[in-house]
């Protein structure tokens, strides 16, 4: 199983993950690889829908603590920016320690204070009020 790297998807320029993962028969020979994109704007929606309104949040970071959804409305997480002339776009993800929401700024440095080995946990990590989930 992999999650990559936050990209542009090529069809929309919409920033997004790809989960992909292994398919094997009952023998267990090799028959192909399934994969799911997931938009972040719909991971967002998703949170913002479910946590929000109930004055809960939640946020979502990669294994280098770069953000890639959040509960709060508007909140930054990513800019991506286009060069025309090279034909290519530049994702600029923010650290959660760079986050405008004191909240999850203040929480992802808690968890990095206690010295919690991210590199050893899943490839995504879910931060639920102060508890941070695999």
């Amino acid at each position: 199983d992999i999650w990559s790297d936050v990209y542009a998807f090529a069809t929309t320029n919409n920033l997004g993950i790809t989960y992909a993962t292994c398919l094997f028969d009952s023998e267990d020979n090799f028959i192909g690889v399934a994969g799911v994109d997931f938009e972040l704007v719909a991971i967002m929606n998703f949170l913002i829908e479910s946590y929000y309104a109930q004055d809960r949040w939640v946020y979502i970071i990669d294994s280098n603590y770069k953000m890639i959804a959040s509960s709060t409305p508007n909140d930054t997480i990513a800019k991506l920016t286009r060069n025309e002339q090279l034909n290519e776009t530049t994702n600029m993800q923010l650290r959660a320690t760079e986050s405008p929401n004191s909240r999850i700024s203040g929480s992802m440095q808690y968890l990095l204070n206690l010295k919690i080995n991210f590199a050893t946990q899943d490839n995504r990590l879910v931060i639920y009020q102060n508890y941070y989930i695999q």
